[in-house]
């Protein structure tokens, strides 16, 4: 999707800027100029793969079906490195660089396909969908099975992922067979809506009584500020997701105020009296509003444990700018500190 809607706004502002807007001097340079023919294929070919690529779409092709078109990608990413490479007169170093980076991981995953073969069986069980029916036999079949199965049992292995364990209703031996990293689709409603999802299947393939999915938990990440107001509405917030069954995997609290260092007698010696004077105040007021957040800081990770509570300090300016965001991911992964 992001590489066609890139594609797209690349030939919009070429066909507004370079062909004002004249569809048969863009249709002339597409025929004539190599450049342009690979471009244009390569739109063309990433066309079908946005539209098919929502859930629905996903849903409606089926599994198999969505993955053999979207193989797609292939031929269109090549098409797009030609038609880059071919840009300009004079063939640069990056341009080197990328064409190899391109071509290199194609040719491997080509060359691997042709030198070792998936097996036929192998292919038949990946496209699957193996959901189960509770009146059919215990004898293992191959092939796509539909029905019904029960969660039998649920085990939380961290505080964000749990296993479900699936068996027939009336319990007994599965009624086929399945091999690693074969998928298992199921059909949910939620909110009395048909929901498809597919997951890996997470238990061996001698186990032939069930079939476990292992699945991490949507986790919520709350932002807030040190402000009192502010800091209520979290509290308030997070009660309302934990009594809905809710993980909460953080709080990052922005714009927290630190203590900045105090000045010594001789630098308050060497200003003018005033100066010194609203120099002490405004330090002092820093060191009031700091110890203020760190208080309302400690009452939150009180009344929010075991949340740990995620501090990233006030910057003097905004954050406008790719520089302001680079300085803003320094603070949260590499400054940001637990609240004790």
């Amino acid at each position: 999707m992001y590489g066609f809607v890139y594609a797209a706004a690349h030939l919009s502002i070429y066909f507004r800027w370079d062909r004002d807007h004249n569809l048969r001097s863009l249709w002339t340079e597409i025929v004539s100029k190599p450049l342009i023919m690979f471009g244009a294929g390569a739109i063309v070919l990433l066309a079908p793969l946005a539209v098919t690529s929502t859930n629905g779409m996903i849903a409606r092709l089926g599994n198999p079906r969505w993955k053999w078109l979207h193989t797609l990608m292939y031929p269109a990413t090549a098409l797009a490195a030609v038609h880059y490479y071919l840009e300009g007169k004079i063939v640069t170093l990056d341009k080197k660089i990328f064409a190899a980076s391109v071509a290199a991981p194609l040719l491997f995953r080509w060359t691997a396909k042709l030198v070792f073969p998936e097996p036929k069986r192998a292919l038949r069980a990946r496209s699957a969908a193996t959901s189960l029916p509770a009146n059919r036999s215990a004898t293992a079949r191959k092939g796509p099975w539909g029905g019904q199965l029960k969660v039998a049992r649920i085990t939380r292995e961290t505080p964000s992922v749990q296993t479900f364990r699936l068996a027939l209703p009336q319990g007994g031996t599965l009624p086929f067979e399945h091999l690693p990293g074969q998928y298992l689709s199921l059909s949910l409603e939620i909110g009395g809506k048909k929901v498809r999802r597919s997951y890996t299947i997470a238990s061996a393939p001698t186990q032939r009584e069930y079939v476990e999915l292992t699945s991490d938990a949507t986790a919520f990440i709350l932002v807030t500020s040190p402000a009192r107001e502010r800091m209520e509405e979290t509290v308030n917030f997070w009660r309302l997701l934990k009594d809905h069954g809710m993980n909460v995997a953080a709080i990052v609290v922005n714009r927290v105020h630190t203590a900045a260092a105090g000045a010594s007698s001789d630098e308050l010696g060497s200003l003018a009296p005033a100066l010194a004077k609203k120099l002490q105040e405004t330090l002092q007021e820093g060191r009031l509003l700091a110890d203020a957040d760190q208080l309302g800081l400690a009452e939150l990770a009180r009344r929010c444990s075991p949340t740990p509570p995620v501090t990233v300090p006030r910057f003097e300016g905004d954050v406008h700018d790719l520089k302001g965001l680079f300085r803003t991911g320094e603070a949260l992964f590499l400054e940001a500190r637990p609240v004790p």
